[in-house]
Parts: C-alpha cells; structure tokens; sequence
C-alpha cells in the first residue's frame, strides 16, 4: 500500500513541474515578445528625436548682435530751476541679456554720450551736460525739453526698457521735478503652443510691443510699422525710406496707455537678416492737460542672423541626446 501512494505520489509532483515548465516557458514567451516590442518603440522613439525639424533649432540658437535704437524720449523740466545733468537708465529685460557698445545723444546741446561694453544688461548712470563745442559743462534752461536717443548692440534680445528712475538733476545734485515720456519695446517671433511645430517660432509672424516706461500718461494716435535695409536717423526720417508701410491707430480712437502699460501689434510683414523694423509713434505726453507735450518716437529694431556653428552644434547635441538615450534604456 505504502508503495502505490508513494508511485502516486510521484506521477503527481512530475505532472505539477510538467505544468510548471509550461508555464514558465509561456511568461518567457510573453516577455521575449514585450522586449521585441519595447526595442522597436525605442528605434521609433529615436527616429522622432533625430528627425525633429532644422527650423526649430535654428529658432533657439543665438544670434549676432543687432542694433536696437529708441529716439524721441523726453524729459520736461518742471521746476523753475537750469537742468545740469540726467540721470538715465535703462536694460534690455531677460535672461543672460548684455549691452555690446553704443550711444547716447543728448538734445538739444548735441552731446553724445559712448556706452562702453560693460557685458552687463543696465545702464544707469548720472549724465552731466557737456557743451561739444568747447567741451565745458553746460545747462539746459527751463523752457528747453531734453530729448534722449539711444542706439546699443544687443546681446540676444532686440529690446529696451527704462529704469523707473530717470529725472533731471539741478544745482548741487538736487533731483527736479521731471515728467519724462519714455518709450520701451520689444520685437520677437510669437510662440507656436506646440515647441516640436516645424513653425515654432521664425516661420510665425513677429510681435511689436509698445511701452510706456515713463511716470506720465501717454496718448498715442497712431503707429507706423515699415520695413528698412538700412539704420535710419531721427533727423532724416521719412516714410520714402520705408517699405511695406502699416498704419495702425486702434479704429481712429488712438490708445490711451498709462504708465507700465502697453500697445501690443503683429507685424504684417517678414524681415530678411539685416533688415530694420521700424516704428514711427506719434501722440501727446499728458494729454488733456494745459502743460501737455507732443511726443514722437522713432524706435528701430534689426532682424539678427543665426550664427552657423551654434545651429551645428545645436543640431549635433540633439542626434548625441537621442542616441545616449537609446543606449541608455536598451541595457
């Protein structure tokens, strides 16, 4: 008896591991066929990453330096009292942004003022007024508005903005009253949602943004956006010079923008490498009002050329990324 339980016994634990063996042998199946399918959705995954468009590096790269010019800003002495110097300030906003050199030019005593290369994103400096006749220092008298241009090479982003604080300054240092019309902007390609889009930012049209940057309310009746191959001066504008002229004037209403706020337009038309957007902003400084001031801006911005080896080099990043990644989830 004992005998035939233990025979038994035996058939049954060889059926079991029989059983057994299957089983295992169909999970190695099943995980053989997963790794088939995970290594072929990794190629896809890799092919995506290599093929993603040219245009949407190129976007991404940086760029040469491009000039950036804002004329036409103003400062009205409030006081009773000669303006001897400025205090004059302004940056280009954002990240890792740098002045590369450029100008100041100072009415109506004519100064120009030179913007060392610093590498650094402000200026903010006292200004005192010089006579370029003779060299001696200088005051403008009360009834006399000082108009401030200013033309800089910009790192990266073709954009200015004024400090809060840039005043006239009177005998001894002593801040005067100033109200100041200021005029920032910036120009950049609007962003497509999708940043893998082959359109993700050149082929999409530019943007041009307005600014009051000054501690009054500004009224302008209309913009001028035109096209230019070369760098205009405020004294020789014409709309002759320009092509593909816009005019834009919110309906005829013109915009009334306060201090901070600000006028937001897209540019209907493209620019090549080299080429100058140009905005012509006609309005009033405190309009309304008895002391009130006709402003003219002119504010110039130049469409930057990629540099070749950042996009190579963008580009050979990307194809070393995607095939470290592979590697890297295949082991």
């Amino acid at each position: 008896m004992g005998l035939f339980l233990d025979s038994r016994y035996e058939r049954s634990a060889s059926s079991n591991i029989s059983t057994c063996n299957q089983y295992t042998q169909t999970a190695l199946n099943q995980k053989i066929k997963i790794m088939k399918l995970t290594h072929s959705l990794l190629k896809a995954t890799l092919n995506l990453t290599v093929t993603i468009p040219l245009v949407s590096l190129i976007n991404y790269s940086s760029a040469l330096a491009a000039l950036v010019v804002s004329s036409g800003n103003v400062l009205i002495n409030d006081s009773n009292v000669p303006a001897e110097d400025a205090r004059i300030g302004f940056k280009i906003p954002g990240f890792g942004e740098g002045i590369l050199g450029g100008s100041i030019n100072i009415l109506p005593i004519g100064q120009v003022v030179q913007i060392a290369n610093t590498g650094l994103s402000v200026f903010d400096q006292d200004i005192f007024f010089i006579d370029p006749t003779t060299g001696d220092r200088t005051t403008i008298p009360v009834n006399k508005p000082v108009v401030i241009d200013i033309l800089f090479d910009s790192k990266k982003k073709n954009a200015v903005k004024w400090l809060r604080d840039v005043y006239l300054t009177g005998p001894l240092g002593v801040r005067l009253p100033t109200r100041n019309g200021l005029a920032g902007f910036v120009v950049q390609p609007e962003r497509n949602p999708n940043p893998l889009s082959p359109l993700a930012l050149s082929s999409t049209p530019l943007s041009y943004t307005f600014t009051n940057d000054g501690n009054r309310e500004l009224f302008i009746n209309s913009i001028l956006l035109g096209r230019s191959p070369n760098l205009i001066e405020r004294s020789n504008f014409t709309t002759s010079l320009l092509e593909d002229i816009n005019i834009f004037d919110n309906g005829g209403r013109g915009w009334s923008v306060l201090p901070d706020e600000q006028i937001e337009l897209d540019v209907p038309f493209s620019l090549s490498d080299g080429e100058f957007l140009v905005a012509n902003v006609v309005g009033t400084l405190d309009p309304g009002q008895t002391n009130s001031f006709s402003v003219n801006f002119l504010q110039q911005h130049q469409e930057s050329v990629p540099e070749p080896s950042s996009i190579l080099s963008l580009l050979a990043l990307g194809t070393l990324g995607a095939a470290s990644t592979l590697k890297r989830k295949l082991r």
